[in-house]
């Protein structure tokens, strides 16, 4: 079977033949377990997308302490498409031992890594992972407020409520309304207090959150 499948791979090159290369490679990924995560290294930085989506998702089954640290290798060599599909991977598997380096990619040069480590950083770190999320919203454009608070809505945690309250007060006009959106969805009654002086913002924005 290794065989088969390692003269099927080498023979399959045309974009045309992918779906020939990726049954090769989940034969290999059955075969040979984590001896295999060389080649889904490898495969992570084919120049076919659909190609390295599937190396991602079998590696995505087999993660532990060792291939996680190779992947996270991975991550620092690759370029910033390749670096956005191994984290998303990462994150769905919630490995915390991949946090700290995740995390760094909050302030990453290239808006579609930074977007894809605000998503893997609250899906693995969860509630502890507020302060270096909430912390975007002070300089952040659209697409990462935006990303942010898709992030937390889908974050479970007695104390989500407070920490997004208490960032309310500091944000700029466009981090206050995904904020109090944030409240809204959540009933946080109990803080109107600091909701209600919100309805007389300046901020068409803020307001609309407000109501």
């Amino acid at each position: 079977a290794d065989k088969l499948a390692s003269s099927l791979m080498k023979n399959a090159k045309q974009d045309n033949h992918v779906h020939t290369r990726i049954a090769a490679m989940t034969l290999l990924a059955q075969v040979q377990g984590d001896k295999n995560t060389k080649l889904l290294l490898g495969a992570s930085s084919d120049k076919n997308p659909e190609y390295r989506a599937a190396a991602l998702m079998i590696a995505s089954k087999n993660i532990n302490a060792t291939t996680t640290a190779s992947w996270l290798k991975k991550l620092k060599k690759s370029n910033p498409e390749v670096q956005a599909e191994i984290i998303t991977m990462l994150s769905k598997v919630k490995d915390e031992s991949a946090l700290g380096d995740i995390t760094k990619h909050l302030q990453d040069k290239d808006m579609n890594v930074r977007i894809a480590a605000i998503a893997a950083v609250g899906k693995i770190g969860g509630e502890k992972s507020l302060p270096a999320l909430l912390s975007l919203l002070k300089n952040g454009n659209g697409e990462e407020i935006t990303a942010v608070k898709n992030t937390i809505d889908m974050m479970s945690g007695d104390g989500v409520v407070n920490s997004v309250a208490e960032a309310v007060s500091c944000a700029p006009a466009t981090g206050k309304a995904a904020l109090v959106s944030i409240l809204g969805a959540r009933g946080a009654s109990d803080k109107s207090a600091i909701v209600f002086p919100l309805l007389k913002s300046d901020n068409g924005e803020v307001r609309k959150a407000s109501f």
